[in-house]
Protein backbone atom coordinates (compact mmCIF):
# COMPACT_ATOMS: atom_id res chain seq x y z
CA UNK A 1 0.00 0.00 0.00
CA UNK A 2 1.62 3.60 -0.77
CA UNK A 3 3.09 5.75 2.12
CA UNK A 4 -0.39 8.27 1.62
CA UNK A 5 -2.64 5.61 1.58
CA UNK A 6 -1.48 4.21 4.77
CA UNK A 7 -1.51 7.65 6.47
CA UNK A 8 -4.86 8.53 5.45
CA UNK A 9 -6.26 4.91 6.60
CA UNK A 10 -4.58 5.41 9.94
CA UNK A 11 -5.80 8.99 10.69
CA UNK A 12 -8.97 7.05 9.68
CA UNK A 13 -8.68 4.90 12.41
CA UNK A 14 -8.21 7.44 15.35
CA UNK A 15 -11.91 8.08 15.08
CA UNK A 16 -12.71 4.67 15.07
CA UNK A 17 -15.09 3.99 19.06
CA UNK A 18 -12.12 0.79 18.95
CA UNK A 19 -9.42 1.46 21.72
CA UNK A 20 -7.16 -0.66 20.04
CA UNK A 21 -7.46 0.70 16.73
CA UNK A 22 -6.93 4.46 17.77
CA UNK A 23 -4.05 2.96 20.00
CA UNK A 24 -2.41 1.01 16.97
CA UNK A 25 -3.05 3.91 14.41
CA UNK A 26 -1.55 6.65 17.02
CA UNK A 27 2.09 3.95 17.63
CA UNK A 28 1.80 3.88 13.58
CA UNK A 29 1.43 7.64 12.89
CA UNK A 30 3.97 8.23 15.89
CA UNK A 31 7.04 6.09 14.90
CA UNK A 32 6.17 5.90 10.79
CA UNK A 33 5.64 9.46 9.99
CA UNK A 34 7.17 11.34 13.13
CA UNK A 35 2.94 12.98 13.86
CA UNK A 36 2.21 13.22 17.79
CA UNK A 37 -1.23 12.62 18.16
CA UNK A 38 -3.50 13.99 21.17
CA UNK A 39 -6.83 13.31 22.13
CA UNK A 40 -8.51 16.07 24.11
CA UNK A 41 -12.00 16.96 25.22
CA UNK A 42 -14.83 14.59 26.55
CA UNK A 43 -14.90 10.90 26.25
CA UNK A 44 -11.16 11.11 24.70
CA UNK A 45 -8.83 8.60 25.37
CA UNK A 46 -5.39 10.22 26.91
CA UNK A 47 -2.73 7.99 27.07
Amino acid sequence: MPHDAQTAFAIRMLFTHRDADRYGADMFLHYERGFNVRFEGAGSNNY
